[in-house]
């Protein structure tokens, strides 16, 4: 069994919050640069998309985008993959795991309800 591992951190929202929880836990720092989104159509069905480009060392901006009904989870999905796509094409040995393979919870404050994310 895989050992499980609590990252907490803390942002001035959601997405600043995992954020925060990636870099701490790859030792890693970036840049979170650009941030747009957008609904796909105009009714309150519509699904998101979120764009996240990030810099290390702002030599180059690497791009995430996702889609998806929640706009949270758009926006941190474009995060993983954006943060996957610079460990990438940087080469860095010595992660191991896609982000993707990591479980975040997103938190609602003190004594909140955690959601599975």
């Amino acid at each position: 069994m895989a050992k499980k591992e609590v990252v907490e951190a803390k942002g001035n929202g959601r997405l600043n919050a995992v954020n925060n929880a990636i870099k701490d836990f790859l030792g890693i720092s970036y840049v979170l640069d650009v941030y747009e989104e957008h609904a796909l159509s105009k009714t309150s069905s519509s699904k998101a998309m979120a764009y996240v480009g990030i810099t290390q060392d702002e030599k180059q901006l690497y791009w995430g985008v996702s889609s998806d009904e929640d706009i949270i989870r758009a926006s941190i999905d474009a995060l993983e993959h954006a943060v996957n796509h610079m460990i990438e094409i940087k080469g860095e040995k010595k992660y191991t795991k896609p982000i993707k393979d990591f479980i975040l919870f997103i938190g609602r404050g003190l004594g909140g309800p955690l959601n599975h994310i």
